[in-house]
């Protein structure tokens, strides 16, 4: 789980940055922001003593940027239609963060749950 949350990190960190050079759009560096606390707090999981608050952190910081990129889909379902819209690059990277976010909580919650039941084993 701390590698996916490393590489889902420097993923959502990719994107925002690339969505900030490509379009010069402040909105875009709240993605850039998320993708970096993620990552690092990937790197500080490491520590046996720290993996289970920094990894419950980490989720809280998925789980907002999901809730707060979900209202960039329809904008972007609106841009693959083919209808133009403002700041398409930060609805793409917001869509874009979200599903990542997703992927992470679902992961996350599937892998406090195994550690859970291996405890009490």
């Amino acid at each position: 789980m701390i590698g996916a949350t490393i590489a889902i990190g420097a993923a959502v960190t990719l994107v925002g940055s690339g969505a900030f050079i490509f379009s010069m759009e402040p909105a875009s560096l709240g993605t850039l922001m998320i993708g970096i606390l993620v990552f690092v707090g990937g790197l500080l999981m490491r520590a046996p003593k720290r993996t289970s608050l920094v990894g419950h952190l980490v989720v809280v910081v998925t789980f907002i940027g999901m809730l707060t990129s979900a209202s960039s889909l329809p904008r972007t379902i609106k841009l693959i239609s083919g209808a133009s819209i403002d700041s398409p690059a930060a609805s793409i990277a917001a869509t874009a963060l979200g599903l990542l976010c997703l992927l992470h909580v679902t992961m996350s919650v599937r892998w406090f749950l195994a550690r859970r039941s291996l405890k009490k084993s």
